[in-house]
């Protein structure tokens, strides 16, 4: 049967020894560097070298996290020097979010295996395949997808497949939650989550001009049950999954370490027999003691979505008395001989696979009272003790009527075995010559084309693209209708749209769990806001790869990211909401295009708060639209539904507006503007091209906002802060 990958959590050297020793097959971390738990214990360079040859002597494999989103001076001072020390100590993988170190890793470091992060929001086989064709060796799949979506992925592509077994769950879709960052600054792409999904909210529904309290109180509608899938084990291997992760790099030992040993244990009663698979109740109680949520969910394997999965009545997460007791410690093989024959050294061999270690004392002599025996001789060599290794087998060749001192044997079997220990560890040692790195050539600089910037127009309705359609100074109009739309209706606005002379473009869903058929209507360019669309689009000879468009989503955090993209065929992007006025100057290159209107979506989720808390669209088709999620500050976040997805769009509650910044705009210079309307009539998006043009246009006359009106409708986003 095949053996799965057991992939523990680790914040310190503490607990990564723990783990191994509870059964880990592989461990991940980070270092003080690009990881994705900025407040985890990260470790240092001489930790992590501890660490990886403990974890090799022992059979084990370390995987370091390097799944932040990286900025352009990071990428030029830190990347390189942070990576190669390790890579060059035996380092196993690497889990990486940002697309542009995928790139700079793979040709950087070619022996070094590359895991796409769950950040990456990989929901099937397209995004999949993209990501192997930039370098990726394994994806580690939304948690939202199905055990069946998952197995499809892994027989369709070939790539490893790493899905989350056990621990904390994200409400939104990872690396596609802006809320922390825009609440707070603290961006979750950057490692600095402050997990505002964990307060409190109440619930409201539009009612005309107005809106009603759609919950009786305060509900913690955002926070999820803790994962646990223990019972699931046999669906989980029989679906083909490679390895199996926890969740926890913020954890205590108890907590890691007895969460692992659970989880080994069942691995092995499965791969060993698997009709006498069974979970004890007690094993059950000890995993709730280690820590919960209100109980445990089996998460989305088996379940699109559902309240039952929620924490809603108290985010707050418990744990009582537990601790691993390390049945499972991974130990190594090892053969000794020792051989003794008088006038000459006593030697002993110790043999752990390839590996062979010889440890000698002084010359032997006959002994002046008791002699020492064969049987006292096995007796020491058997106690390896806290050593990687467990003896199997012992031989021993010795003349009679010889001495040598109990400690001394002792001494040559501590010897010998820390000889072998050296040696499996630096067998996974790596030679290299280049100090410098392989940069991206095409992308070192920001090119500017020295034209004005176009305008393109994202329209959500019928009346927001007339209104579009009326401006002449509008380039294009990607289309973001609900997917539920007749393609004939597409099909009929892509050729209005193009009767007004404007280029049609079409926006596909923020994440793509359904076929998606409108885009092979043939539009003059795609918005993508996934890999999967992206892998979609990209793999279809039919259409050019000059016609496709990253949207915020499918971040271009650097300009190394900006080439890596390159690379693969691909210039146009949309600029970071993450980055400020003065780091957009510098991210900037041809191709890129800048929001300057629109909401931002600060959550999306499989979850769906209508269903949870009113009704759902599929079952009762006259459901009206029009939730809002209001914080304690009383600001109302619009929620949209995706029903061919099944999903939901939080959206920041004020549009982003910039279009009284002209002078920093202009300084940034981007190939082209972006407005995107969502829920604004035609009215009012008539009003805002209106605004653009007087803004930023030949119109003039425009008048900004006064600060009260500003603060009350509209926000800035991260165009004056960024994050860290």
């Amino acid at each position: 049967m095949k053996q799965h990958e057991l992939l523990a959590p680790a914040g310190s050297v503490s607990i990564a020894k723990a783990v191994i020793d509870a059964g880990a097959d592989a461990v991940y971390l980070a270092g003080n560097q690009f990881g994705a738990r900025a407040y985890a214990g990260n470790l240092s360079q001489e930790e992590l070298f501890e660490i990886i040859d403990y974890a090799h002597v022992r059979g084990s494999r370390i995987h370091l996290t390097v799944n932040t989103l990286v900025k352009n001076r990071e990428f030029d001072r830190d990347l390189y020097d942070f990576i190669r020390p390790l890579y060059m100590h035996g380092l196993d993988a690497a889990i990486v979010q940002d697309f542009g170190v995928i790139r700079f890793l793979h040709r950087n470091f070619p022996e070094l295996s590359i895991h796409g992060s769950t950040q990456l929001s990989v929901a099937g086989r397209t995004g999949a395949e993209f990501l192997k064709a930039a370098g990726a060796e394994r994806i580690v799949t939304a948690r939202e997808l199905s055990l069946k979506e998952i197995s499809a992925i892994r027989k369709a592509t070939g790539l490893e497949i790493e899905t989350f077994i056990h621990g904390a769950l994200c409400y939104s879709y990872s690396g596609q939650c802006l809320m922390s960052s825009l609440y707070g600054g603290r961006s979750g792409n950057r490692g600095r989550c402050a997990q505002p999904c964990r307060l409190p909210y109440t619930l409201w529904k539009k009612e005309g001009d107005g809106r009603q309290p759609l919950s009786s109180g305060e509900l913690y509608p955002l926070s999820m049950k803790d994962l646990c899938t223990v019972d699931l084990l046999p669906d989980l291997c029989r679906a083909g999954i490679d390895s199996f992760k926890i969740e926890g790099r913020m954890k205590q030992l108890e907590y890691a370490a007895g969460v692992t040993e659970i989880y080994r244990y069942y691995l092995d009663l499965y791969e060993s027999d698997p009709s006498g698979f069974a979970v004890r109740q007690k094993d059950r109680d000890r995993l709730l003691a280690y820590g919960n949520r209100s109980g445990f969910t089996a998460g989305y394997y088996f379940c699109r979505n559902g309240r039952k999965m929620l924490a809603d009545h108290s985010p707050s997460h418990s744990s009582g008395s537990g601790s691993p007791s390390f049945t499972h410690k991974r130990r190594l093989p090892v053969q000794m001989a020792f051989y003794g024959s008088l006038g000459a050294p006593a030697v002993l061999t110790a043999q752990a696979g390839d590996f062979t270690a010889a440890a000698m004392s002084e010359e032997l002599v006959p002994a002046q009272k008791r002699p020492i025996s064969a049987r006292e001789i096995k007796k020491q060599l058997k106690k390896t003790g806290d050593t990687p290794f467990v003896l199997t087998e012992a031989e021993v060749e010795l003349e009679e009527g010889l001495f040598l001192p109990i400690g001394r044997i002792n001494e040559l079997r501590r010897e010998a075995l820390e000889q072998l220990e050296a040696q499996i560890a630096s067998s996974y040692r790596r030679s290299g010559d280049s100090e410098q790195p392989a940069l991206f050539s095409d992308a070192s600089d920001p090119v500017s084309s020295g034209d004005a910037p176009l305008l393109y127009v994202t329209a959500a309705t019928r009346e927001q693209m007339q209104a579009a359609a009326a401006c002449d100074f509008v380039q294009g109009i990607d289309l973001d209708y609900p997917k539920e739309t007749l393609l004939e209706i597409l099909e009929e606005d892509r050729d209005r749209i193009r009767r007004s002379g404007k280029e049609a473009g079409y926006c596909f869903s923020y994440v793509m769990r359904s076929d998606d058929r409108a885009h092979l209507l043939g539009f003059d360019r795609y918005l993508v806001r996934s890999y999967d669309s992206l892998g979609l689009v990209w793999n279809n000879p039919s259409i050019s790869r000059q016609k496709i468009v990253l949207d915020a989503g499918v971040y271009v955090f650097s300009r190394r990211a900006c080439g890596a993209f390159r690379e693969m065929g691909i210039k146009n992007y949309t600029l970071p909401l993450e980055l400020n006025a003065g780091e957009l100057m510098h991210q900037c290159s041809e191709g890129a295009e800048l929001m300057i209107y629109g909401r931002i979506p600060l959550m999306l989720s499989a979850q769906c708060l209508y269903r949870n808390y009113d009704s759902c669209a599929k079952e009762n088709p006259s459901a009206a639209e029009g939730l809002l999620l209001a914080d304690r500050y009383q600001n109302y976040l619009p929620v949209k539904r995706d029903c061919s997805n099944c999903m939901n769009i939080i959206y920041q509650s004020r549009p982003l507006y910039l279009l009284d910044h002209a002078e920093k705009l202009h300084a940034i210079h981007p190939s082209a503007w972006r407005i995107v309307f969502t829920d604004e009539t035609g009215q009012e998006a008539g009003r805002i091209l209106r605004e653009y043009e007087q803004a930023l246009g030949t119109a003039g006359g425009y008048q900004a906002p006064d600060k009260k009106t500003f603060e009350h409708k509209f926000s800035r986003g991260h165009f004056h802060r960024g994050v860290k």
